[in-house]
């Protein structure tokens, strides 16, 4: 038998899983790769955890065979008492993102200025850190819900060596926007210079500017069909 814990985004449900062992191993495999079909068709289930006695070779091996990792054991309270359990864990629906891209500025003000007075970005934080003696601050282009700009301060030769060329040359970031010539036309105005023209491509209209430092930017509004 098996304690099978379903790990969700917001909650943490529980219940008991019967492996038919005394059909033969096959039979159990079978059972255990057909509840994590079950689990995989539901998008909230984050990971499946199972603990097979550590005396119970069979279960373990199914375990293993189905892609399990066996965190360790651990001693587990059960209705027999305490007893010695391996702690297997299967990962499903990973979440991940991108929160923060770091932008090596050589000052924190001059640079959300430029951001939010000239970009119109939202300041979203701007923390003093002691500990490190410097601050923490992020900033979001409007409209903006995921990834943020970290304005981190160069503090050293190699990082200020780094500001405004952190990619070599390359175009560094990507300004995406649901109106190009709006936004295009009103950072001419702020006086943003544009160092290549706008074009149209085959995957939305393009032009690239610099930020203050001289990092490359393209502001871009994506083609409808690009996703």
């Amino acid at each position: 038998m098996w304690k099978i814990d379903w790990e969700g985004p917001q909650s943490w449900g529980m219940g008991w899983f019967v492996l038919p062992e005394h059909q033969g191993r096959g039979i159990a495999t079978a059972a255990a790769r057909l509840l994590l079909a079950q689990a995989r068709a539901n998008p909230d289930v984050r990971s499946i955890h199972a603990y097979p006695a550590v005396t119970n070779a069979a279960s373990n091996a199914i375990a293993r065979k189905i892609g399990m990792e066996n965190l360790g054991p651990f001693d587990n309270e059960g209705f027999a008492g305490i007893l010695r359990c391996n702690n297997w864990r299967i990962g499903l629906h990973m979440q991940q993102s991108i929160a923060h891209i770091a932008l090596v500025v050589r000052e924190y003000d001059e640079a959300i200025a430029f951001f939010c007075d000239k970009l119109h970005f939202s300041l979203i934080e701007d923390t003093y850190q002691p500990e490190q003696d410097k601050r923490w601050v992020l900033v979001a282009p409007p409209g903006s819900s995921g990834t943020t700009l970290l304005l981190a301060r160069a503090t050293s030769t190699e990082q200020l060596a780094s500001v405004g060329n952190q990619t070599g040359g390359r175009v560094f970031l990507f300004l995406a926007t649901d109106d190009f010539w709006r936004d295009y036309n009103a950072m001419v105005a702020a006086g943003i210079r544009f160092i290549r023209e706008p074009k149209q491509a085959e995957y939305g209209t393009v032009a690239v500017f610099e930020d203050l430092y001289g990092n490359l930017w393209d502001l871009v509004q994506p083609s409808k069909r690009i996703h």
